[in-house]
């Protein structure tokens, strides 16, 4: 029988918590492998009335399209970006996932290269919450006290954080998690969430289950070791566009909330102000000195009647280099976009 995840209440389990937010040792090499469904058309039927989500009703095969043309033109110039960029030492590795959301054709540059997720396993967990609402509301509304000293420990970008002492609803944990980054908040989530449903949202998908349960009785932390391929961790931002596993409520209410980050480089700096972002970033640090870092940010680029998801995640020894690469890549991708979709 599983229960939330234990208060950090010992040393041990508090640095487990903090391995996996810092990482362990990691090395990267090049690669410039590419993917796509270029000769795979869909036609699709969805459902109106939402914001931010675009509801599947339906999805069939049909017959090749221009599109894939132009989504093939799309791989084309940011794999020139790329191979430009990583020439000049600007990123050690670029793995990108891009689709297009109406019709589905998409690619990837990378091939499956995997990467420590970090942050973006926020995502994953705020849905696992969303879904538990769903039967529970009254969870939203859950008072969580934020009374633990050694949680102070934990590596924390989140600004402003938690304020310790405080008493926090669940709903308002959500907020920090996912627009201010918040691990304070990611970690009382972690205490409130019920773990079989965290746990299917990651088997719904077919993931890895990146958490088990350590100890008597059972404590639960995630594994260190877990890495994810962009092409993976994008499933997430699908399911919440298509509703396909959320309510509409609730998916609508999670990227609503991915709109809110108040992380405004990488993905968001490649677009124009006025387009709607709804993304997650992640950090992650490793080797003897923490020469190898890791910058990923994922999301959905609410593209005029052509959004689209974005995924890129870098490694390299300059996180300003990485996210620079992440802004460009977006913006070659808008660009082309904006071409691509022009009145004749």
């Amino acid at each position: 029988m599983s229960g939330p995840i234990r208060s950090a209440t010992s040393s041990a389990l508090l640095a487990a918590v903090v391995v996996f937010l810092l990482g362990g040792v990691a090395g990267f090499v090049l690669r410039d492998l590419t993917r796509a469904n270029a000769n795979t058309a869909y036609s699709v039927q969805r459902g109106p009335g939402w914001e931010y989500i675009n509801p599947l009703l339906d999805c069939e095969r049909g017959r090749d399209t221009l599109e894939n043309n132009e989504v093939l033109a799309i791989r084309a110039a940011v794999g020139d970006f790329i191979r430009k960029r990583l020439n000049r030492k600007w990123a050690s590795t670029v793995n990108v996932y891009f689709r297009e959301l109406n019709d589905g054709s998409w690619f990837d540059i990378g091939d499956l290269e995997k990467f420590k997720p970090a942050s973006l396993l926020k995502v994953p967990l705020m849905i696992a919450v969303l879904k538990q609402a769903e039967t529970d509301p009254s969870i939203l509304h859950k008072r969580v006290s934020f009374t633990d000293k050694e949680i102070l420990q934990l590596p924390n970008p989140a600004t402003p954080p938690l304020e310790f002492g405080r008493t926090y609803d669940v709903e308002q944990l959500l907020h920090h998690m996912i627009v201010h980054s918040d691990n304070m908040a990611t970690y009382l989530l972690g205490n409130t969430v019920d773990l079989d449903i965290l746990s299917q949202t990651y088997g719904d998908l077919g993931l890895p289950n990146p958490y088990r349960r350590l100890g008597t009785p059972p404590v639960v932390v995630a594994s260190s070791d877990y890495m994810i391929s962009a092409y993976s961790y994008a499933s997430f931002f699908r399911i919440l566009f298509n509703a396909s596993y959320l309510s509409n409520k609730m998916s609508d209410k999670a990227l609503r909330l991915l709109t809110e980050s108040d992380f405004r480089t990488g993905l968001v700096a490649g677009v124009p102000k006025q387009i709607r972002v709804a993304h997650k970033w992640g950090t992650h640090l490793s080797g003897v000195n923490q020469e190898i870092k890791q910058l990923h940010d994922c999301g959905i680029v609410y593209f005029p009647d052509h959004p689209y998801l974005l995924c890129v995640m870098t490694a390299g020894a300059s996180m300003e280099y990485l996210d620079d690469t992440i802004s460009e890549v977006s913006r070659v991708v808008y660009e082309n976009m904006v071409k691509q979709n022009q009145s004749p």
